[in-house]
């Protein structure tokens, strides 16, 4: 949803999908879901916005008065990928295979 005030565009996001990733115990392929909420507001006048000597890391500056919400998108989904996955029987897996048990 975007909303466009005066000098500024704030862009608040819901990202969902699902990650394919290989469990970190057996390699199985595990979907893990994500779901991100996420406010992006982008300064239309090109005013640099800094608050406790450090950039917001949610305020943009808008390029000629263009947003792109591509490459933010990019890195919260690149940011909340988790660092492994568990395929849920994994454990069961680790005591048993083939021709041996634990």
């Amino acid at each position: 949803e975007l909303t466009v005030k005066s000098n500024e565009v704030i862009a608040d996001m819901h990202i969902t999908g699902t990650y394919t990733m290989a469990c970190a115990r057996t390699l199985v392929p595990v979907e893990v879901p994500i779901d991100i909420k996420s406010q992006e507001i982008f300064d239309l006048e090109g005013n640099a916005y800094i608050s406790d000597d450090e950039e917001d890391e949610h305020y943009h500056d808008a390029t000629d008065g263009m947003i792109n919400l591509k490459d933010i998108a990019e890195e919260l989904v690149i940011i909340e990928k988790p660092m492994r996955a568990f395929a849920n029987n994994s454990d069961q897996m680790l005591r048993e295979g083939n021709g041996w048990e634990a």
